[in-house]
């Protein structure tokens, strides 16, 4: 049965710190990451799950009542190594000759190594709408759907014929109809799984696409050591799209590890996550574009700030309402987090006294000290407690996140 509750509404509270998991493996080794998964808000799981994880579902939303679970399905992609499940192999079949995305000669294009690319502008947009309702969402184990590999241009594959007249298109030409298409997938998958299903996309902000969204995954996210440049204008991306989402936005963050693997750069983890909290956003942190399957944790994670009391606002310039360089900070019910998105490193002084967080990694920033007064280095971000003001009959931590 298909659920007739929004997701989004499960937990009416939407306190912060709001995190996400992206963990593109199904089988063995998603069963054995459940514990962890579960701790997250939002996971992103690979719609083959419903065929190799049946049990997975039932499990994971005992534990965690209020998760969303959403099925990744890529949109261009073809990638026949993988894809030999049952579900896939029935999508396959229904793929006429004429659908794959090619060039004027007729060779097949790719947007991805080892993949082959199917033609938005063919019968494969409303084929894959219809297939999402009937085959996906029909089961009643999703929430919704993230759908990958979103571009609002593919004239940077070059020689691309979109209009399939056998020529290569112009820029103009193949861009405008690429979007077009996608629009078009967005609206017909909209109104074949209705107002409550969640349909988050990975890779554009254009307003072309928004109309029938809840949001979108920002995939590495720039971080710490990009440019402050980078930084400002996903950020502002990121702001301003929050904004002009109609219904429930759910936009996740994703910063990672540059395919380094390195989980223990908590400074770039702060950053990500401190970032995120400007918005209302979902935050995710993993090895990179080459693996999405960690199932990291961070002391953060555990923070509870409630809801937030104020937007983004500039530490040293109040009058400062447009996102640049600079230091940031949000209030919330229960503490605040501040950003140094500058150069250098920034003291802050507090109104009052605040309490950071006690956790088990990074000790020299997550102590438990209560203080008036913080300092950031360049490129990082702190969260930060309101203290409580009485407790009674019980022993208490400083830093233990009891509220």
């Amino acid at each position: 049965a298909t659920s007739t509750s929004n997701a989004l509404a499960r937990s009416p509270n939407n306190d912060f710190v709001k995190t996400a998991n992206y963990f593109l493996m199904s089988g063995p080794v998603l069963d054995a990451a459940l514990p962890t998964l579960s701790t997250f808000d939002v996971i992103v799981i690979p719609v083959e799950a419903q065929i190799y994880n049946g049990s997975f579902f039932k499990t994971i939303r005992e534990k965690n009542p209020n998760i969303i679970i959403l099925a990744y399905v890529a949109t261009v992609s073809w990638n026949d190594r993988y894809w030999g499940d049952e579900l896939h192999q029935k999508l396959l079949r229904g793929i006429q000759t004429d659908w794959w995305l090619t060039d004027a000669t007729g060779a097949q294009k790719s947007v991805w190594p080892g993949t082959r690319a199917l033609n938005l502008n063919s019968g494969w947009t409303p084929y894959l709408a219809s297939f999402v309702k009937t085959e996906i969402m029909s089961t009643g184990l999703w929430d919704g759907i993230f759908y990958d590999e979103v571009q609002d241009s593919i004239s940077w594959l070059s020689d691309v014929d979109v209009n399939r007249d056998r020529q290569n298109d112009s820029v103009s030409e193949a861009d405008q109809l690429w979007r077009q298409k996608y629009s078009e997938l967005f609206s017909n998958t909209r109104q074949r799984l209705g107002n409550d299903a969640i349909i988050v996309i990975n890779g554009s902000s254009n307003n072309a696409l928004t109309g029938s969204i809840n949001g979108r995954m920002f995939e590495s996210f720039p971080s710490n050591d990009s440019a402050l440049s980078a930084w400002e204008q996903n950020v502002r991306d990121y702001l301003s799209l929050q904004e002009r989402i109609v219904k429930d936005p759910l936009l996740i963050v994703n910063v990672n590890t540059g395919n380094t693997g390195d989980r223990t750069n908590y400074q770039r983890v702060r950053f990500g996550l401190g970032t995120t909290l400007l918005g209302d956003g979902y935050f995710s942190f993993d090895f990179g574009t080459e693996n999405h399957a960690q199932t990291w944790v961070y002391d953060e994670y555990d923070a509870f700030l409630g809801q937030p009391k104020s937007v983004a606002k500039n530490v040293f310039d109040a009058a400062q309402t447009i996102v640049k360089a600079g230091v940031w900070t949000r209030d919330f019910e229960q503490g605040k987090v501040i950003v140094n998105a500058s150069s250098s490193q920034q003291m802050v002084t507090l109104q009052g006294e605040y309490e950071k967080l006690r956790g088990a990694e990074d000790r020299s920033i997550n102590n438990g000290a209560i203080i008036s007064r913080v300092s950031l280095k360049e490129r990082d971000a702190v969260i930060l407690l309101r203290p409580i003001e009485e407790i009674t009959d019980t022993a208490f931590q400083n830093g233990s996140f009891a509220r």
